[in-house]
């Protein structure tokens, strides 16, 4: 999904996040930022396999990701708030030097009717969270890109 996700992702090494986020040094191929805040930077896109409907995820981020019990994306929206859960269990970040931040890569289960809100951006906040760290975010006001999105049929 994310095909070059940051330029220079192979600069791995040095881990202090505590450098400004340059997000221009950053190229991502097929996801859409939804969700910024000063301690990260949520990318998306959606994907569908054998009919089973995924939020591919990047998170980058201040704050180093490690855990074996998954992460969890909480929407808050005036219509009704909603969480999505991880398919990915074990999540662990790699710094990239090029954009000083910790790049985390996660894929949620996901259905017709929260791609739809996604798409629509119905939604104020949304909140990654893992192990007992959580990290808000505001929801980034571009539309969903053509590249981000899946056709889910009306009905």
């Amino acid at each position: 999904m994310f095909k070059k996700i940051a330029k220079g992702l192979s600069n791995l090494g040095s881990n202090k996040a505590d450098a400004p986020f340059d997000e221009r040094t950053m190229q991502v191929v097929d996801g859409q930022k939804i969700g910024e805040s000063k301690d990260g930077h949520l990318y998306m896109g959606f994907n569908e396999i054998s009919g089973y409907l995924f939020l591919e995820t990047l998170l980058a981020s201040s704050i180093s990701v490690k855990t074996y019990d998954g992460a969890t994306l909480d929407f808050k929206s005036a219509n009704g708030n909603f969480s999505l859960i991880s398919d990915t269990k074990e999540l662990a970040s790699e710094f990239s030097k090029q954009v000083n931040r910790h790049m985390t890569e996660c894929t949620f289960d996901i259905t017709e009717e929260q791609i739809k809100r996604i798409q629509k951006r119905d939604f104020e906040t949304v909140t990654y969270r893992f192990k007992k760290k959580a990290i808000l975010m505001e929801m980034v006001k571009s539309k969903v890109s053509p590249k981000a999105e899946i056709s889910v049929e009306e009905d």
